[in-house]
């Protein structure tokens, strides 16, 4: 019986396991239609990416393009039950733009 209990026990957290190593690529790809949906000048295949891990369970994904522009996409996941350091933030989409933008013409 205990075989069976420690059985389960490892199934259960090597699920868990699978689940997680998802997250990170599931909250990049929302951030990146966030982009698209955004607006703004920006082609996300010439994007340059930096992914900074915020704990357990959120990214600060920041895309940088040639021009000088940078996307700052925080986000959590919200849909993980067990996750409680969220706050509920969802996805927090920034854009910022220095000199060589705005010679551009971009706002």
């Amino acid at each position: 019986m205990r075989a069976i209990c420690l059985l389960c026990m490892l199934l259960t957290f090597n699920g868990l396991a699978l689940a997680a190593g998802g997250t990170q690529p599931a909250l990049r790809n929302r951030c990146l239609a966030a982009i698209v949906e955004s607006g703004q000048p920006a082609t996300v295949k010439e994007l340059h990416e930096t992914t900074i891990p915020l704990g357990d369970s959120g990214f600060l994904f920041q895309f940088a393009d040639v021009a000088g522009a940078t996307f700052s996409c925080q986000i959590c996941d919200d849909d993980n039950p067990t996750v409680h350091a969220c706050g509920s933030i969802g996805l927090e989409l920034t854009w910022r733009c220095i000199t060589v933008c705005l010679m551009r013409g971009s706002p």
